[in-house]
């Protein structure tokens, strides 16, 4: 039937077509997966170049990065052995310095024992040229126990031949030895300065014989009661224990004064005052210093006059008679010229005894125009003490030696009955007439007994 095939032709061909769809279809993926494949494989590539360049870029600043580590690891290197010879240098150097300051300060350390060992000794040459009262009194009980053993070496090579050196143990020409029984300082003093004159005796007494005289421990002479209760509470040593020089360090513990009181020590020096009855410069001088002394030491003050030189001179100065002559001393101090002799007391005493002398000189060459006596006449007699009358006028006035700084019965030299006696003459003269003595050296009045009977003269008007 015609039919039948036209139909077989139709699905052949629309199966032909749908196989051409589909190759089509096959072949449109196909080459969009090549057309992909090949976009892909370029991207790759491009890829692959980019990095490709990024790589050999780094790579090279690598390299740069490398040379430059290298170049300056090897600068680093150069500078760092640069740096350590430096510092090994830097190093000797201050091992040198260090050598060198150790060396320098070992002499500095020889040099500052040098010193002291120089001041130490100008300081003892001192005390010995300035205070030789002071030097005398602690001489043997400053000594070591070594120095005495020297002593005694050597007094005994010294000793003639034929001569036996042995201690004397009893003799009717050797000196007593001084006991200690006291415990104050001033007692200690007192002791040492005996023992010390002790001392002295027996090594003039051994030169005079030629033998060695041993010399009394200092323990042997301190009193059997008085050892105890030193060697009790003040020592605290058995008296078995003690030493020679323990007994030295015991005594020389006076050395150190007491405090400064300087009102008990102008108190004490009121009443200290020039002796006008000496008829010397000298004379006068060294007396005023002996008593000056003498109310220090009754302080407990002995070194004060070396300590306070100053203030020693200043107080001496008041104590001068005349007044006239007081009051020229002290103008004379306050001048530039006598700047030193306000702090030296070895100075000032010279210069004092010429003035006091030329004072004297002075004194003697005036007229003597009156001669206060129990023989003399009357007259003169009622004036002169009518001119007392007028310059002791003043109730603290020291009738008998004129002194303006304590009254007659406050002064220690007048006894109770001789001050009334002065006192009831004194109203009675100031009943007598006044009088004024005149000469070619100006204003004169004369006091006391007068002149040339230890009395004191006073100038107005002094030239010297």
């Amino acid at each position: 039937m015609p039919v039948e095939p036209s139909r077989n032709e139709e699905e052949q061909g629309a199966v032909t077509k749908v196989e051409n769809i589909i190759v089509q279809r096959q072949t449109v993926g196909s080459r969009a997966a090549s057309v992909a494949e090949e976009e892909t494989k370029a991207a790759v590539e491009a890829i692959a170049a980019t990095q490709q360049a990024h790589q050999q870029l780094t790579y090279e600043q690598l390299n740069s990065f490398w040379d430059d580590h290298q170049a300056l690891r090897r600068d680093t290197s150069m500078d760092f052995e640069v740096q350590q010879q430096r510092q090994d240098e830097l190093r000797q150097q201050l091992n040198d310095q260090r050598r060198l300051i150790d060396l320098q300060q070992d002499m500095l350390q020889q040099a500052a024992v040098a010193v002291n060992q120089q001041s130490e000794e100008i300081g003892e040459l001192m005390e010995t040229i300035l205070s030789p009262r002071r030097r005398s009194r602690w001489g043997h009980f400053a000594e070591s126990g070594a120095v005495d053993a020297e002593m005694e070496d050597e007094v005994d090579t010294k000793m003639p031949p034929g001569v036996m050196s042995g201690g004397i143990v009893a003799g009717g020409n050797l000196p007593t030895p001084p006991v200690y029984k006291g415990c104050t300082k001033r007692e200690k003093r007192e002791f040492m300065d005996r023992y010390l004159s002790f001392q002295r005796r027996l090594q003039a007494l051994g030169e005079g014989t030629g033998r060695s005289i041993a010399l009394i421990p200092i323990g042997a002479c301190v009193d059997h009661n008085t050892l105890i209760s030193i060697c009790m509470f003040e020592v605290k040593k058995r008296a078995d224990e003690m030493t020679e020089q323990d007994w030295k360090n015991y005594f020389l513990a006076a050395k150190v004064p007491n405090g400064a009181d300087y009102t008990a020590i102008e108190t004490a020096i009121k009443s200290l005052s020039m002796d006008i009855g000496t008829k010397d410069g000298e004379s006068r001088v060294l007396k005023l210093l002996t008593d000056f002394q003498d109310k220090l030491g009754g302080q407990d003050m002995d070194t004060f006059m070396f300590d306070e030189t100053k203030l020693c001179i200043k107080l001496s100065c008041r104590a001068i008679r005349p007044t006239t002559l007081k009051l020229s001393v002290e103008n004379d101090l306050q001048k530039e010229r006598c700047k030193k002799l306000r702090s030296d007391i070895t100075q000032f005493v010279d210069w004092l005894i010429q003035r006091v002398s030329a004072f004297l000189t002075f004194e003697s060459s005036l007229p003597k125009t009156f001669h206060a006596n129990e023989e003399g006449n009357k007259t003169k007699n009622k004036k002169a003490h009518a001119a007392v009358a007028r310059a002791g006028n003043s109730r603290n006035q020291c009738l008998k030696y004129g002194a303006r700084d304590h009254g007659v019965f406050k002064c220690p030299d007048v006894k109770p009955d001789e001050a009334k006696k002065l006192w009831y003459e004194f109203k009675k003269r100031r009943q007598t007439p006044k009088y004024t003595g005149k000469s070619s050296f100006g204003r004169c009045q004369f006091q006391g007994k007068g002149r040339g009977q230890g009395g004191e003269n006073r100038f107005f008007g002094w030239p010297y």
